[in-house]
């Protein structure tokens, strides 16, 4: 059980420097008269309850340069909460407080229940539960406005030009396009063509160059080949004579060996037998098939080679670069550039390349047999490039394609897409500069936010919709259930939660008779209002109703502080004792009960059936410069006030005084006082005589009898008695009609039958 067990007080209104005792009890008592410093001691506490230290600021000591401080110690968690330098601690003990605050924010202010009333009896009805949902709701309502304004303030500086009339999503929504200058100005480009069509189809695309290479692996092989039967003897021979017989001697013997059989006799030149010749078989050889094979092959390598790098083939490489340079004069707008090629260059490394190697050919098909070494580093110059025309073909194969799709283009795209391309590109280049991208950034942030904010609006929506119109149903039937229990004229109806552009609100009437009447004007009930229909009492008893009936919806009500400020200012007597009643039962629900009130008897009342260990009673009273709390024993004083009762009617029982309208009008509440004490279990103030009195007498001569008969009977008479004194009949003490004698004699009875000694 949680409770508030000290509480110091420097600089608040009235109170320098004060302090509430230690180890404040269960229910503690405050009196105090008017001026001394109650309402502030509420008023601290209501502070405490909201955590709003302005309640608390305006109520600074006029007369000090100190700032408040207030220190209160308690015995659950947090231990101690300090209001210091204008704020309260962060955490703090649940307090419930009804005060004069209480009534004006959540029912009425004079005759008047405004809209901020309302206002209030709604967070009042939702608990704490409800007003959570609703104030993350109202939260999540204000997040949306600052998103909403965010926005505007992201897009107001960027004109309508400037998003090309699109929407600012439309607008911020364009995706990125990388490296986009390259874009728009091939995008350009795609214009310059479209706008050009007759060009772009008409003229061709780039021819491939053609720079044959040398076979090297073929030259080779050539210049190795030899013939592997014929032995070297043989050779040495031949060639020995070959070249005695000086220039084309070889191919002279090569001829004549054609008339040479093998059946012949003698050599047709010189008559002499050739089957003896040595020589002659060298020939045959030598002269061979393979040989033949040989030189043709030798042949055949030479006028492919001279075929390939012919003339011809010198002037196609020449002309096809320089239609490429004359083509590109036109595609050069586009982009697409063909190489710089040195013909020249080339032509002389081709040519010189060619003639090494014919060259070097021409000496094995002179000697075939001889096998030739050659290092072919004369054509190195030729082969470096042929890798130049390689990468350049290349290129003009990568511009063809592009060519290829400008033809396409061309032939598919009409002016107007082209020039929508360009505009947006334009665009999205605007989109995406750097002053722009931060605002549609923002934009873009804040529309999320205030998507997201929006659909957890929806759900927290839901959620409270549901509860509040539990909620609301119970806090009304609540209110009902203690209006009754007061014994109200009305009850409270239609009470239902609204929301408005200004927040959520509630509206609600009470009914008189069959009468509903409005919390405002309406033409249906001829302007009358709660406000005017409604007596002071009336009002107040509503407001602690409402107060009572919130109560119960508290989850953690048996750690909680519960405070009541004067709840029967302008209440009627009857009201006083079923309020009394109330906050007894409502002491055992709460962690502990602070009441204050300006009126001992109301005080003396609540502490009736209460245990004297559960209780503490205190008194504010000015002193010097300021206020002061202590301790006092209000049940003493209460007792005090019931013995006072009892030394009067004695005193007029034995003459001593002869004040018969006091005496009169003091029987009947000494009598009601004794019967709390005497019948505990079964009378409690502000019951019906007339209704306990007939309880008693129907339980006579059973095991619950509560008074004998002959009790019952002289209470009656007693209170037959003394009852016009009860309903407010005026004596004149000087009126013959109060008999002295037999006010006397009732005065001893009631005395008698109470038996009871309070002291003097």
């Amino acid at each position: 059980m949680h409770m508030i067990r000290r509480i110091r007080l420097h600089n608040v209104g009235v109170f320098e420097n004060a302090a509430v005792p230690n180890n404040l009890k269960h229910i503690v008592l405050v009196y105090a008269e008017n001026a001394s410093g109650k309402t502030t001691f509420a008023e601290v506490l209501r502070s405490l309850e909201t955590g709003d230290p302005s309640i608390i600021l305006k109520r600074s000591k006029f007369d000090t340069n100190n700032n408040p401080h207030i220190t209160i110690e308690c015995d659950g968690d947090p231990p101690k909460v300090v209001f210091k330098d204008g704020v309260w601690g962060e955490k703090r003990p649940t307090v419930k407080v009804f005060d004069e605050a209480f009534v004006d924010s959540n029912v009425y202010s004079g005759l008047e229940v405004g809209s901020e009333h309302r206002k209030g009896m709604y967070y009042l009805a939702l608990g704490e539960e409800g007003v959570r949902l609703s104030r993350i709701r109202e939260k999540l309502g204000r997040d949306i406005m600052q998103y909403t304004k965010d926005m505007r303030e992201a897009k107001e500086p960027i004109s309508g030009d400037q998003r090309s009339g699109l929407s600012m999503d439309e607008f911020c929504n364009i995706q990125e396009v990388p490296d986009i200058e390259t874009e728009i100005e091939k995008a350009r480009m795609d214009l310059d063509a479209i706008q050009d069509a007759d060009t772009i189809l008409n003229t061709p695309q780039f021819d491939r160059i053609s720079l044959p290479a040398f076979d090297k692996s073929g030259i080779h092989t050539i210049l190795q080949r030899g013939l592997q039967d014929l032995d070297a003897e043989a050779a040495a021979r031949v060639a020995k004579h070959v070249e005695s017989l000086g220039n084309r001697g070889e191919s002279w013997i090569a001829e004549g060996m054609g008339y040479v059989s093998d059946d012949a006799k003698a050599c047709p030149f010189c008559g002499q037998k050739t089957s003896d010749a040595s020589l002659i078989r060298h020939y045959r050889a030598y002269f061979s098939e393979a040989y033949s094979n040989l030189k043709r092959d030798i042949e055949g390598v030479l006028n492919g080679i001279r075929s390939t790098h012919s003339g011809d083939a010198q002037i196609t490489f020449v002309r096809t670069v320089g239609t490429n340079r004359d083509t590109g004069h036109v595609w050069a707008k586009y982009g697409l550039k063909p190489p710089n090629i040195d013909t020249k260059a080339i032509i002389d490394n081709w040519t010189s390349a060619l003639n090494a190697v014919v060259k070097v050919l021409e000496a094995k098909q002179a000697a075939p047999l001889e096998r030739i070494k050659w290092d072919n580093n004369e054509i190195e110059s030729h082969e470096s490039n042929l890798r130049l025309i390689e990468v350049a073909n290349i290129m003009l194969d990568g511009y063809n394609d592009e060519i290829e799709k400008k033809k396409k283009m061309v032939n598919a795209t009409n002016l107007r897409s082209i020039e929508r391309n360009i505009h947006l590109l334009e665009v999205t280049k605007e989109r995406y500069s750097p002053t722009t991208a931060t605002l549609c950034d923002r934009y873009i942030q804040a529309k999320n936010a205030k998507a997201k904010a929006n659909e957890e609006k929806i759900q927290v929506t839901n959620r409270l919709e549901s509860y509040r119109n539990k909620a609301f149903f119970e806090l009304q039937d609540g209110v009902n259930h203690y209006l009754q229990k007061f014994g109200a004229r009305f009850t409270m109806d239609n009470f239902t939660p609204k929301n408005t552009t200004s927040g959520s609100s509630c509206s609600y009437s009470v009914v008189v008779g069959n009468t509903p009447i409005g919390a405002t004007k309406s033409k249906s009930d001829y302007g009358a209002t709660i406000g005017s229909t409604l007596s002071t009492s009336d009002r107040n008893m509503l407001a602690l109703a409402l107060f009572l009936s919130s109560l119960e919806r508290i989850k953690n009500l048996a750690d909680s502080t519960v405070v009541i400020d004067d709840p029967v200012s302008s209440t009627d007597d009857n009201r006083t004792k079923t309020t009394v009643q109330e906050l007894r039962e409502l002491a055992g629900k709460v962690g502990q009960m602070i009441i204050l009130s300006h009126k001992k008897s109301f005080l003396g009342d609540i502490l009736r059936k209460i245990a004297k260990e559960r209780y503490q009673s205190l008194v504010i009273t000015y002193k010097g410069n300021g206020s002061v709390i202590d301790s006092c024993d209000i049940s003493q004083e209460f007792n005090a006030d019931q013995a006072k009762q009892q030394r009067l009617l004695e005193a007029y029982v034995n003459y001593e005084i002869d004040d018969r309208q006091e005496v009169f009008k003091t029987i009947r509440p000494y009598l009601e006082a004794a019967l709390e004490i005497l019948c505990a279990a079964h009378y409690k103030a502000g019951k019906s005589l007339g209704v306990f009195l007939s309880e008693c007498k129907g339980k006579c001569g059973t095991t619950n009898e509560i008074l004998d008969e002959d009790t019952i009977a002289e209470l009656y008479n007693i209170f037959e008695y003394a009852n016009p004194a009860h309903h407010g009949s005026h004596i004149d003490p000087e009126n013959p009609d109060i008999n002295g004698n037999e006010l006397r004699t009732y005065a001893k009875r009631a005395l008698d039958i109470t038996k009871l000694s309070v002291g003097k």
